[in-house]
C-alpha cells in the first residue's frame, strides 16, 4: 500500500464518518498484507457502515451483508454463509475459481 493510499484512508477515518466507501482498497496487496489491512480496518470501522467493492471474495467473508452485482443489478443480497450455501450460485463459483478449484 503506498503512502498516499495510507494517508487517504487515515484522513477518512479521522473524520469518523457514518459511512465509508472502499473501492478495491486492497487489490494490489499480497494476501498477508491484505489480511493485516482488513484486521485494522475492521477495528477502526466497527461503528460505521462500510461499502466495500471487491474482486477477491476473501475480503468480505466477515461482512454482515453482501450484495452480488451481476449484469448491472443486484442478483443476490445475503450473509456470506447464506451465499455459500447455494451450490449453484455465483458466489460459490467465484470462490472456487479464486481458489483454483474450477476453471
Amino acid at each position: 500500500m503506498s503512502g498516499g493510499q495510507k494517508q487517504r484512508i487515515a484522513k477518512a477515518l479521522v473524520r469518523n464518518p457514518r459511512a465509508l466507501i472502499l473501492d478495491k482498497a486492497t487489490m494490489a496487496l499480497d494476501m498477508e498484507s491484505e489480511a493485516l489491512v482488513q484486521q485494522a480496518l475492521s477495528r477502526c470501522t466497527q461503528d460505521m457502515t462500510v461499502l466495500v467493492i471487491v474482486y477477491r471474495l476473501s475480503i468480505v467473508r466477515n461482512s454482515n451483508n453482501i450484495a452480488v452485482i451481476e449484469h448491472g443489478g443486484v442478483s443476490a443480497q445475503e450473509t456470506n454463509e447464506e451465499l455459500m450455501e447455494d451450490s449453484e450460485g455465483l458466489c460459490i463459483k467465484l470462490v472456487m475459481r479464486q481458489s483454483n478449484l474450477i476453471e
